[in-house]
């Protein structure tokens, strides 16, 4: 089974959110994704950084004024999605239709 741990960094008006998965045995305690009532708004492309070491991979996504409580990753057998909200209004006007209430996914 893959472990996820999610740290969030608050670095001024950034943060840094750093997910590592972890190969471990044993069943899966990660939730399945539920219906969402907010909008949603899917991203090609968002600021990132990663590395691998051995069977560790850690992703770094970068976005300014995130919603801490919002900030949710899944981990499938063919990748992983990556959900957020952000207050950045810079962000939202590069999003046309989008809100501080919007969903955001990569």
């Amino acid at each position: 089974k893959k472990r996820l741990v999610n740290d969030i960094q608050d670095m001024g008006d950034t943060y840094e959110t750093t997910a590592v998965c972890k190969q471990q045995n044993g069943d899966s305690d990660l939730e399945t994704m539920e219906n969402e009532e907010e909008p949603v708004y899917n991203l090609d492309h968002l600021k990132n950084d990663f590395f691998e070491r051995g069977l560790v991979l850690t992703l770094q996504v970068y976005i300014k004024q995130v919603k801490k409580d919002s900030v949710d990753i899944h981990f499938n057998k063919l990748g992983f999605e990556v959900k957020f909200c952000t207050e950045d209004s810079k962000f939202l006007q590069l999003h046309e239709g989008t809100t501080k209430e919007t969903t955001f996914t990569w």
